[in-house]
């Protein structure tokens, strides 16, 4: 069984519409930014969305676990590919 991506995660949480285009744009920018800082700035972002979301009873707390772990997982991919940019560079 494949890994569930954050994108996956955030499709499938019971939230209002305008929440989830609010995550889903946040994380193809973070996917789509070519500046380390910037990229983890919306990591950081999304983690705090997926905070409220927990503290205001809208999300399960292993459903917090699971985005953020799939979270790190894309920031794991991301960054490797800015380091190894940075090097080649």
């Amino acid at each position: 069984m494949a890994p569930v991506t954050a994108l996956e995660l955030t499709e499938a949480l019971s939230i209002k519409d305008t929440t989830k285009m609010r995550m889903r744009d946040t994380l193809n920018l973070m996917k789509a930014t070519r500046n380390r800082t910037q990229c983890a700035n919306l990591r950081y972002e999304l983690h705090g969305m997926v905070g409220a979301l927990c503290a205001e009873n809208l999300i399960a707390h292993q459903t917090e676990e699971a985005l953020s772990a799939a979270l790190l997982a894309l920031w794991h991919d991301l960054d490797s590919a800015f380091v190894v940019t940075r090097k080649v560079a």
